[in-house]
C-alpha cells in the first residue's frame, strides 16, 4: 500500500523514470511497492552527466539536494512548501521547473498507451 497524500492511499507499484528534457528519451527505470518512499530512489535514477536534474515534491529531500551538489548538477527539484532548510529555499532553478510539462508527458504516454493507468476496479491487466 502507497499513499498520494493524507487522504489518498492506493494498493500497487511505483514507476521511477528519468528522462532526458531534451529528447524526451527515458535514460533509467525503477519499480518499487507502493509503499517504497519517491525519494528513496533519486541517486540511482540521477544521469550523472546531466548538468540540471529536476523532479517533483516527492524527490526533495535534504539529502537528494546534497547529492546533486555533490555531484556538482544544478537543482531543479520542486521545492515542498513547508520547506524552512535555508540551503534548499531559493536554491531550485525555475527555468528547469519549467520543463516539468514535456517530462510529465512520458508518463502520461505511458498511461495513454501502454496500459499503465491505474485499474479503476482491480480487473488488471486493462
Amino acid at each position: 500500500f502507497g499513499r498520494k497524500s493524507a487522504k489518498k492511499s492506493f494498493y500497487g507499484y511505483r514507476e521511477h523514470l528519468a528522462t532526458d528534457a531534451d529528447s524526451e528519451l527515458i535514460t533509467a527505470v525503477a519499480v518499487t511497492p507502493g509503499n517504497v518512499p519517491d525519494s528513496q530512489l533519486f541517486a540511482a535514477l540521477v544521469n550523472p552527466p546531466a548538468r540540471e536534474v529536476t523532479a517533483d515534491k516527492g524527490y526533495d529531500t535534504d539529502e537528494n539536494h546534497r547529492h546533486l551538489r555533490a555531484q556538482g548538477q544544478r537543482s531543479g527539484l520542486l521545492v515542498k512548501r513547508n520547506r524552512t532548510n535555508p540551503q534548499v529555499l531559493g536554491q531550485a532553478n525555475l527555468d528547469s521547473q519549467g520543463q516539468r510539462p514535456r517530462i510529465e508527458r512520458k508518463f502520461a504516454e505511458q498511461k495513454r498507451c501502454h496500459g499503465l493507468r491505474q485499474p479503476a476496479t482491480g480487473d488488471w491487466p486493462r
